[in-house]
């Protein structure tokens, strides 16, 4: 019998705790564990997987490497670069966190109808308290264009010009004061 492209008489002996945590993560992120893929979602789910037994187990890293059939330094990898995925990618997070408390024997949380109901209108409550501070701040805003488009108006009707224009009519009025007198 063949399983996963190797012979029965190759395939080691998988402690039940291991079995348990593959079905778990099989379960909650509907992926296959075992599958020899580079997918980033199985590299994810087998970074679960190590992670979560190096930190509840005594097993050494080729005893971990051998229950997936890896090798040590592939799970070495791993767990290097657990942390920057953890940090960095929430889905990740979120996934990790889901399957370790479960794991850890604390119960999942049910989603009622109740609690989704309940989930959509503090949602709801947030957006009316966003539209009303928008609404507050484009009247802020109205009030300021208002009276930045005031003084414009102002400054405008006091003629202000630029210097050089200035000066041409200064030389232009005093052409025609000479040929007054």
């Amino acid at each position: 019998m063949k399983y996963k492209g190797y012979s029965q008489d190759t395939i080691p002996k998988i402690p039940n705790n291991c079995i348990e945590l593959i079905n778990l993560i099989e379960r909650k992120l509907g992926i296959d564990v075992t599958t020899k893929t580079r997918k980033i979602e199985y590299i994810y789910a087998r970074k679960i997987y190590y992670k979560i037994l190096s930190l509840e187990t005594d097993m050494s890293i080729t005893a971990m490497a051998k229950t997936l059939i890896q090798n040590h330094a592939t799970v070495l990898h791993a767990l290097k670069n657990f942390t920057h995925d953890y940090n960095y990618n929430s889905s990740f997070k979120n996934d990790f966190d889901r399957i370790y408390k479960i794991y850890e024997g604390e119960q999942e949380e049910e989603f009622t109808v109740e609690m989704l109901e309940a989930k959509l209108l503090q949602q709801k409550q947030v957006i009316l308290e966003l539209k009303e501070t928008m609404d507050k701040m484009k009247a802020d805003f109205d009030s300021r264009m208002l009276i930045i488009k005031q003084e414009l108006k102002k400054a405008r009707s006091n003629n202000i010009r630029p210097r050089n224009q200035q000066t041409k009519i200064y030389q232009a009025v005093e052409g025609i004061s000479k040929l007054t007198y």
